[in-house]
């Protein structure tokens, strides 16, 4: 009988291991990055000057970041928004026309270690 408490005990400590592990691993980053966008989103109208991928790998265009530059310089990343469902950032990519300007939705600050600002959401072509 003692083994068999023993042995509820060290699942128990396994159970409550996960689900700390699990806590840090998933929900905090989750929250941090939802904080984020709620704190920095910004919808904004840009004309596009340029657009290019920077390749971050020569094997796969998945993890290529997608980069669009208005007439004022500044550089944006055109990317997904896991929380909201919004995984369409090809898409949103190849819609951009250089020399045309958008409404865009989007998020972040720009700081030494992110440059470039997010934008993942076209709200309307406007010429």
């Amino acid at each position: 009988m003692i083994k068999i408490l023993k042995n509820l005990n060290n699942l128990s400590n396994i159970y409550m291991a996960f689900v700390k592990f699990f806590f840090i691993i998933v929900i905090i980053p989750i929250s941090i990055k939802y904080l984020y966008y709620l704190k920095t989103m910004f919808e904004i109208k840009i004309t596009i000057k340029n657009k290019y991928k920077q390749f971050n790998s020569p094997d796969d265009d998945y993890d290529d970041l997608l980069i669009i530059e208005d007439t004022n310089g500044y550089k944006y990343t055109v990317t997904n928004l896991f929380f909201k469902l919004d995984f369409n950032k090809e898409e949103d990519y190849k819609n951009f026309e250089v020399g045309k300007t958008y409404k865009v939705k989007g998020y972040g600050v720009r700081n030494i270690l992110s440059p470039n600002l997010n934008v993942y959401e076209i709200i309307e072509k406007i010429n």
